[in-house]
């Protein structure tokens, strides 16, 4: 079953592997990916896509066009990376089994995977509908605001809707449906009296982050950052993370958050405001600015389009496990929300990195997993709008 294409991918994995290699030397932090942009745009020039496209935001897509106009099959990486300090900087490096750096496993080696499977799929197999490979910008610092644009922009510009999608997240091989989602929420102080602002902060970052009786729901889930004081004004912000589980909890979060700080306040007798937090991002012309929440999403598992993927895979042979991203990391996320909100289809996850060495000092990717799940990718994906050919099934 399968032994065809998996004959034709073998052939691919040197090319594979070294590709992997080359995206994980570029540097590409949020909002400093156009040199990464820049490779992965030629690179799918070489491999013969019918188009490829970028978009002002840096976004890069390339489309293998099938026999019909239907269904259209989404492929989406993020080529941006986590930052780390200085001192801990990864060295990018390869061996036999690994190969280490930044986006090593998040998602640099998943974007490889998904933009070389275009390439083995136009090469080998028949195809009724259509592909997408899409590399975005801003994921990790951005709350997916280059997934947003090139949704609303780029591909709308192509004429395509796509009926599917595929993430190529760390799932470690996985089949991944979902994940919870989490909120940053900026709580500023005011009070002319320094003293009396630090006693305020230092009473809220203790209500929050050790008070066990109020806390023991939270204490794992959240992130509480060193309070930034202004004293000219005399003010003081303190940014916080938490976890959401379900949607309505933004509320809840934000009413729990309000009522604390607004007790503490009394004592000091200094004024305070919670809202969710926001970023403000520039990209080339463009002034970006975004909300600091990324919601829950789920794929349900009994969906066709999953059932579909989980079928190809035991058929050809692969690992077959279902599962969500664990996200224990807060912060951490991935555009799932944005494309099933935005053009309501299923989502899944599916990517050769491990999400528990995402943004670590140490961060790499198994070369065995790169390339298992570059055949994986190419089989569900020839699953869900390739054409039936004898000896491939």
């Amino acid at each position: 079953m399968y032994s065809f294409l998996r004959e034709k991918a073998e052939k691919h994995l040197q090319d594979l592997v070294a590709f992997t290699a080359e995206l994980v030397s570029i540097p590409s932090p949020s909002f400093c990916e156009a040199a990464l942009a820049n490779k992965v745009e030629k690179k799918m020039q070489v491999l013969g896509y019918d188009n490829v496209l970028k978009d002002d935001l840096g976004n890069v897509a390339g489309i293998i066009y099938g026999r019909d106009y239907s269904p259209t099959l989404l492929l989406l990486s993020h080529m941006d990376t986590s930052l780390y300090p200085n001192k801990q900087r990864p060295r990018n490096r390869s061996d036999e089994e690994r190969i280490y750096g930044i986006g090593a496993s998040d998602c640099k080696s998943g974007l490889a995977v998904q933009i070389c499977a275009g390439k083995l799929l136009r090469e080998n197999l028949p195809l009724k509908g259509n592909l997408i490979v899409a590399a975005t910008v801003a994921e990790h610092n951005g709350c997916s605001i280059g997934t947003k644009f090139f949704i609303k922009n780029t591909l709308t510009a192509s004429g395509l809707q796509p009926s599917f999608a595929i993430l190529g997240e760390p799932t470690n091989l996985g089949l991944y449906y979902g994940h919870d989602g989490w909120i940053g929420i900026c709580v500023k102080f005011k009070n002319w009296n320094h003293e009396m602002l630090n006693r305020t902060c230092e009473e809220f970052r203790d209500f929050f982050g050790k008070d066990k009786k109020n806390t023991s729901a939270l204490k794992e889930e959240i992130s509480t950052d060193s309070p930034l004081y202004n004293t000219k004004n005399g003010t003081a912000e303190i940014k916080t993370v938490h976890r959401l589980r379900a949607e309505n909890e933004v509320l809840h979060i934000l009413r729990r958050i309000r009522n604390a700080a607004r007790l503490i306040c009394r004592q000091y007798k200094s004024s305070v405001s919670v809202s969710i937090s926001r970023m403000h991002y520039k990209i080339g012309e463009s002034d970006l600015s975004a909300r600091q929440l990324s919601f829950p999403w789920q794929t349900d598992p009994l969906n066709p389009f999953f059932e579909n993927a989980h079928f190809a895979l035991r058929a050809a042979k692969c690992t077959v496990r279902g599962g969500t991203f664990a996200l224990e990391k807060l912060g951490m996320g991935t555009a799932g929300r944005s494309i099933s909100e935005e053009l309501g289809i299923p989502v899944i996850g599916y990517g050769p990195g491990n999400e528990e060495v995402a943004h670590d000092p140490d961060e790499y990717v198994e070369i065995s997993k790169i390339n298992e799940a570059f055949f994986g990718t190419a089989v569900i994906a020839h699953r869900i709008i390739g054409e039936y050919s004898a000896g491939i099934y």
